[in-house]
């Protein structure tokens, strides 16, 4: 019988976070809030703790940086401190479920308890850049210059020491998205890795963008795992609409009704190949978003299919 428990990322829209957690009412929720987040909007996220949803410590967390990581597996590690939980939702507080919560538990059980995640063998072609044609390799080999858990920039670019390094020995590479369902194997095999690999943890400090790679690499090395590795999954539980260019670094928000159609699109086309079911999308806001949640919610693909207005109250 699966058990899913959430540990939810975010940053910003506090009423957004109340609507996600109204449309998901059986699960455990582990909140992070981000460090840098000013006081009086910390005040607002804080409204949600209940015994149901608890507020885990803050890390300064910033996009391509170790930090991030180090936010997802203090929401994990509390998760599987406080829970029985089979599975541990990884998602953003942007995000909000498009099917079901028995859905999601069928999905779940029919993985085989395996973890829920698109990833694939690097290097892969579709993470080429323009400067580097490596499938994504400098991120893993690169040393970025890092300080407190934080790659540095000048503008929009990483600034990278000379050379490049060989991956820990072992290691199975893989890339995928930053969003996850882990199986309670996967996930405490991470932390593991975190608490008694050092190795491989400060050659991760000092990659680029480490939550995607970073915890796909683990389980899908044999020796890390814990048991059966993770395989290369094609699709994963989330739906996004990816832009181009520089643009396809973050998602669009969906704000449309023709957004949440197109997310019924997917859903039957995925149904009708045999694939597993989406099961949350990203990215919607409390102020632009609401002819999109409101058809997702009309279409049942939330919580119990109830309408819920942005401040996360049931309407009638």
């Amino acid at each position: 019988m699966a058990k899913l428990a959430l540990v939810v990322l975010t940053h910003a829209d506090p009423a957004q976070l109340r609507r996600l957690l109204t449309a998901l009412p059986e699960p455990d929720v582990f909140v992070h809030v981000d460090r840098k987040v000013p006081t009086d909007v910390m005040a607002r996220f804080a409204e949600v703790a209940s015994e149901r949803v608890r507020l885990v410590e803050r890390v300064d967390s910033r996009l391509g940086s170790w930090s991030l990581v180090r936010a997802e597996l203090t929401g994990v590690a509390a998760a599987l401190h406080d829970t029985t939980a089979t599975h541990i939702a990884v998602i953003s507080g942007a995000d909000y479920p498009v099917a079901p919560y028995d859905t999601m538990l069928d999905a779940l059980r029919d993985l085989g308890g395996n973890t829920y995640l698109e990833n694939f063998s690097l290097p892969r072609r579709a993470w080429d850049t323009r400067w580097k044609r490596d499938g994504g390799l400098w991120r893993v080999e690169g040393r970025f210059l890092v300080a407190d858990d934080q790659v540095r920039f000048v503008g929009r670019f990483p600034l990278r020491l000379p050379g490049r390094r060989r991956l820990p020995a072992g290691i199975v590479l893989r890339g995928g998205a930053q969003w996850k369902i882990y199986c309670r194997r996967h996930a405490e095999a991470v932390l593991e890795v975190d608490r008694l690999r050092p190795d491989v943890v400060a050659h991760w400090r000092g990659t680029l963008v480490p939550d995607e790679t970073f915890v796909p690499s683990v389980p899908a090395t044999p020796a890390l795992a814990g048991g059966p590795v993770l395989d290369e999954q094609p699709v994963g539980p989330w739906f996004a609409r990816w832009g181009r260019g520089t643009a396809a670094q973050h998602p669009h928000w969906l704000t449309t009704a023709e957004d949440a159609e197109r997310i019924e699109v997917q859903q039957r086309s995925r149904a009708e190949r045999g694939d597993p079911p989406i099961l949350f999308a990203r990215k919607f806001s409390s102020s632009t978003s609401g002819a999109a949640l409101a058809v997702l919610d009309r279409l049942g693909g939330a919580g119990r299919g109830e309408a819920t207005a942005p401040d996360g109250n049931t309407l009638s």
